[in-house]
């Protein structure tokens, strides 16, 4: 599945072309849990790579040790389905260095580095408690997830309170209780996972960059600017280095700290590091990737929505131009897209331009049956009829918008 002369399905091929590169991750996750209950047998199919088959059985069978290797192997599936670029030996030889990464950042975490009478593991308990909690994520259940994990909190602080089990649980727990909005206790968490991770993590770890990433999230929402400021700052300058070979990571916390600084209407500061971004998921990705034009058209809202509008036709036009390479013309999100274009348009009272195109979004959607998706795209016609003096048609698009908002 990985090696260069390995033949890869067809429907896999279809999968990955048509995946970003996190859900791509996330299929490789799954296929190596699966190797993990066998190597050997993989190996012989030709699933993975012999090279790789012994380092397998070495990792716990955690999400934890095996999505650094998973990163890697679904970059080397990307390179060679959407690139047409076979894997070299040098790829395979960096797919086992990062096993080896994910194995010592296990045992980093779980207690390695100490004197072997002072290693700790985690308990039996403890790790079943975090792997329910993670599958409780995946159904977007994070009240229970959290139950779970101040369930481990409390055996690790009974019976080994400052060991790398209980930093291991309260990262899992300061990083639920941020979903939930419940900062004051996230912070508490974050801080004390950070006092633990000096004794058990490397300091450019990437969960202390992604911990100092959460204390500027709770600082942000107790409106303390200069202090998120500055954590922020601090958490992007251990990212750096600990997704020096995650460009996709790395442009996520680019993104994180750019929506902070847009959010102050600091555009001297936000514009360079979105657009830094851009550009990792671009060189990451390549230019014919939907995950790229869908940041395109981030950018372009956030353009827009400063008046930008010249700017923010200019990424529109380039997500538009992506989709309509990858996408069927009567694909929802492609009709999304146009209806963007329009309310740009509008913005630049060229609405000769925005309502055929708008009207044609608009009949997309109406043939997809999916109401929610209407609202958007009525919404900006709702403008468009306003400010050419249509009102009695804009109080009836109107009142299209009020009943879909209200049966959603």
């Amino acid at each position: 599945m990985f090696g260069g002369d390995m033949e890869i399905p067809e429907q896999l091929k279809e999968i990955v072309r048509h995946s970003s590169e996190a859900e791509v991750v996330e299929i490789v996750l799954q296929s190596l849990k699966e190797a993990m209950k066998d190597p050997d047998a993989f190996a012989r199919a030709g699933n993975i790579p012999p090279m790789l088959a012994n380092g397998l059985k070495m990792l716990p069978k955690t999400d934890q040790a095996l999505r650094p290797m998973a990163q890697t192997m679904a970059q080397m599936l990307i390179k060679q389905i959407k690139h047409g670029q076979t894997p070299s030996f040098a790829d395979l030889q960096q797919a086992q260095n990062s096993l080896g990464s994910a194995g010592s950042w296990m045992s980093n975490l779980m207690g390695g580095g100490q004197p072997e009478q002072e290693q700790a593991s985690v308990p039996p308990e403890v790790d079943q408690l975090i792997e329910q909690s993670i599958a409780c994520k995946k159904r977007d259940d994070f009240a229970r997830a959290e139950e779970l994990l101040k369930e481990a909190l409390k055996i690790c602080e009974r019976d080994q309170p400052e060991s790398a089990a209980t930093c291991q649980v309260l990262n899992h727990l300061a990083t639920t209780q941020l979903i939930l909005e419940k900062y004051e206790d996230a912070e508490a968490n974050l801080k004390q996972f950070l006092k633990l991770s000096e004794k058990q993590l490397q300091p450019d770890d990437h969960h202390i960059a992604s911990s100092y990433f959460g204390l500027a999230m709770v600082r942000e929402t107790q409106g303390k600017t200069a202090d998120a400021d500055l954590l922020y700052k601090k958490a992007l300058s251990i990212a750096e280095k600990s997704y020096a070979d995650a460009p996709l990571e790395l442009a996520h916390m680019l993104e994180t700290l750019g929506n902070f600084y847009e959010g102050q209407k600091l555009y001297r500061k936000s514009d360079p590091l979105f657009q830094r971004a851009l550009s990792l998921r671009e060189k990451a990705l390549g230019n014919e990737n939907l995950e790229v034009a869908e940041q395109f058209v981030r950018y372009a809202l956030i353009l827009e929505s400063r008046g930008h509008f010249s700017e923010a036709e200019m990424f529109c036009y380039r997500s538009l131009t992506i989709k309509h390479a990858l996408l069927e013309p009567a694909d929802p999100d492609l009709a999304r897209n146009q209806a963007l274009l329009a309310s740009i348009y509008i913005g630049q009272d060229e609405f000769g331009k925005a309502e055929p195109i708008l009207k044609q979004s608009i009949a997309t959607l109406e043939e997809s049956g999916d109401q929610e998706d209407l609202i958007y795209p009525l919404e900006i016609y709702v403008r468009l009829l306003t400010a050419t003096s249509r009102e009695d048609e804009a109080k009836e698009v109107a009142s299209r918008v009020a009943a879909y908002s209200t049966e959603d």
